[in-house]
């Protein structure tokens, strides 16, 4: 009777089991790997439009691309986070890498990454103009600690400032900002 119950001990077996179940549940279900550069996710969507349920990771540099998919996956399946995340995480990243990779060169590390290309992004995503800029900049803010946390520390200076971007929420403007008087 007593070996039914599951100790203290077990459990931390029973969560590796865990993950290791869902990672093979979502390689295996549809026809992609870990390896490809199209995850379609449409199996586990809750919306009937088909095309936000892929995610492409086409347009990453190779040097990236793998930390990437690990991190779209801790999402997935540790978050239990939905396909759209998933595809709006990976356009941000996809911006930000792509302004990396021309600053440097396409086959720059990750782990090299400074505080002068946090800056650089910041600015590249306030300038661009998005309302949301802030949401953009936290994107790579996690996407950098999940960095850290997988490589011991590294890199230890790219720390991208989600407050940088002016706040988006809904105001009123002040005389001082340019209100008319009538």
């Amino acid at each position: 009777m007593r070996s039914n119950q599951v100790t203290r001990q077990d459990n931390d077996d029973i969560d590796t089991q865990a993950a290791d179940y869902n990672h093979k549940r979502l390689f295996s279900r549809e026809n992609f790997a870990f390896d490809d550069d199209v995850w379609d996710l449409t199996f586990r969507s809750t919306i009937a439009s088909r095309r936000r349920s892929r995610v492409v990771f086409t347009s990453f540099p190779d040097s990236v691309k793998n930390d990437v998919k690990q991190y779209v996956i801790d999402g997935i399946l540790g978050a239990k986070l939905s396909n759209q995340w998933a595809r709006a995480t990976t356009v941000t990243l996809k911006k930000a890498f792509q302004l990396l990779a021309e600053k440097h060169n396409t086959h720059f590390s990750p782990l090299a990454l400074t505080q002068d290309d946090a800056c650089s992004i910041e600015e590249y995503f306030c300038q661009e103009g998005h309302v949301d800029a802030r949401a953009h900049i936290a994107v790579v803010a996690r996407f950098a600690t999940f960095l850290r946390e997988k490589h011991q520390g590294l890199p230890t200076d790219f720390r991208p400032n989600p407050l940088a971007a002016p706040s988006s929420k809904n105001r009123g403007r002040s005389y001082s900002e340019g209100l008319v008087l009538q």
